[in-house]
């Protein structure tokens, strides 16, 4: 299992990585927009179009804060920590479903298993901090019992 957790964790590391560059260039792109709707700002019609740009910007400025955030939350986890509880990086193991405490990624497939990448604030994960190897969970009227934490 801490192979598994530790290609989790690769997984996240690259599939964020790769949403920050790809929301590098999105900024980039969208500072030309602005720049050009500023050489010309003549008119309502321009002046909607440098706000639209400028609202794209912010937009995508906030997406790449919260992808740094999200990265650097990553590059916390040590991957070879094996947990008592579940906490930020756990690799939990319930009756229905299989966790990855880290952040909200959703689901991917890795030999066989679905496993979900979630954030620990999520409301679901939020439930599950702090059990431990035995316990239930209850949840929107489910229960969960954890199976294994690694």
């Amino acid at each position: 299992m801490k192979d598994i957790k530790k290609r989790l964790h690769e997984h996240a590391m690259a599939v964020i990585g790769e949403r920050i560059s790809h929301t590098r260039q999105d900024i980039e792109d969208a500072l030309e927009s602005v720049m050009e709707n500023e050489k010309s700002s003549v008119g309502d019609k321009f002046e909607t179009g440098r706000e639209m740009a400028r609202q794209e910007l912010d937009k995508l400025r906030n997406a790449f804060d919260n992808l740094v955030k999200m990265q650097n939350l990553l590059q916390r986890i040590n991957p070879e920590h094996v947990s008592d509880i579940v906490e930020n990086g756990a690799l939990v193991i319930t009756d229905k479903n299989n966790f990855f405490v880290s952040t909200g990624l959703g689901r991917l497939e890795m030999d066989g298993e679905t496993y979900l990448l979630i954030s620990r604030s999520a409301p679901l994960m939020a439930s599950f901090i702090g059990k431990k190897k035995g316990d239930k969970v209850e949840f929107n009227k489910n229960t969960f019992k954890i199976i294994e934490i690694y």
